[in-house]
């Protein structure tokens, strides 16, 4: 079996986003998978069918911290086989990509500062319509000396999610403090498709005026 399936929840097919131990032994994500399942202290196993009583509450079921250590190794290894496909040697502008692209990535235009985030042109039309609150925000090309802030001020990790309520960039270590409890909560991937589809649908409304 690829070991990336291993790393995979059984629910949304997805790397595991802190991982939880379920008492049947099976390991689920803490949020939102094991929450959707969990009912007045009873969770069923979506792997074995299994019905647990959880008297402690899903709180108290323990994360598996080591999965959670693989798999951010993980994603860093895959962030870095992006980054290679760079050619550092080229001391320009052409130095940046674009964070968004769900393939390989294309040469960035533009940085956001409210977003923290660098586009191509087609990702930047895309997630950036002419309208509030993207409207707003500051806009500034690819320069040699900047740095786009990849890390939450906070807690010095990723920004690795998006607050589609907030629309707010943070890590995964706020997610923890529960600031975004009942938000709808997308990886940078995720959000970035939803405004792709809003967008299309905003633009085929206008195009049937």
């Amino acid at each position: 079996m690829d070991v990336d399936e291993e790393l995979k929840c059984p629910v949304c097919l997805d790397l595991f986003q802190h991982p939880i131990i379920l008492p049947c032994s099976h390991v689920l994500c803490r949020r939102p998978c094991a929450d959707n399942i969990f009912d007045y202290n009873f969770i069923r196993c979506p792997v074995c069918r299994d019905s647990c009583y959880v008297s402690g509450g899903i709180n108290s079921l323990p994360r598996v911290i080591a999965l959670e250590n693989i798999i951010e190794k993980v994603r860093a290894e895959r962030e870095r086989e992006v980054i290679a496909t760079c050619d550092a040697s080229i001391e320009t502008e052409d130095n940046y990509f674009c964070q968004l692209c769900d393939k390989p990535p294309r040469r960035a235009k533009k940085s956001c500062l409210d977003c923290n985030l660098l586009f191509c042109i087609p990702c930047f039309r895309e997630s950036h319509p002419n309208k509030t609150p993207f409207n707003t925000h500051k806009i500034i090309e690819p320069k040699n000396d900047l740095e786009p802030e990849t890390l939450c001020p906070e807690h010095g990790e990723q920004l690795s999610l998006y607050c589609m309520t907030c629309r707010r960039l943070f890590c995964l270590a706020c997610e923890e403090n529960d600031n975004h409890k009942d938000h709808n909560i997308a990886s940078l991937l995720e959000a970035c498709t939803v405004l792709k589809v809003r967008n299309c649908v905003c633009a085929s409304g206008r195009n049937t005026v």
